[in-house]
């Protein structure tokens, strides 16, 4: 993975921005703790802005932003897709291998 790589995505915005001096850049984007940013090449942490959009601090000049959409959360669907998946075969078989056959009842 290259340096200040952030991995798989479900999400991604990039954005070039020019500023005479600091600036806060927002994103008209929901923030969820999911979000990673890069600011030429460096990982980065943004900031929720006006209660609940997407923001990071720039510096003055030209620069690279990009973020991208990783919530801690998403390696572990597919595991816990796959474990659901098996529980619900065992518990499938299960009830016809260890279910008796019933007697049939006499008639009186």
């Amino acid at each position: 993975m290259a340096h200040g790589a952030i991995g798989p995505v479900l999400g991604e915005l990039e954005i070039t921005t020019t500023a005479p001096a600091t600036r806060l850049l927002v994103v008209a984007e929901s923030y969820h703790p999911g979000w990673w940013a890069m600011l030429d090449g460096e990982r980065q942490h943004p900031i929720r802005v006006y209660g609940d959009f997407l923001g990071l601090v720039v510096p003055e000049g030209q620069h690279q932003v990009k973020f991208a959409f990783r919530p801690w959360s998403l390696p572990l669907g597919p595991w816990l897709s796959l474990g659901g998946l098996g529980l619900a075969l065992v518990i499938f078989t299960g009830s016809f291998l260890w279910s008796s056959p019933k007697a049939p009842q006499e008639s009186r």
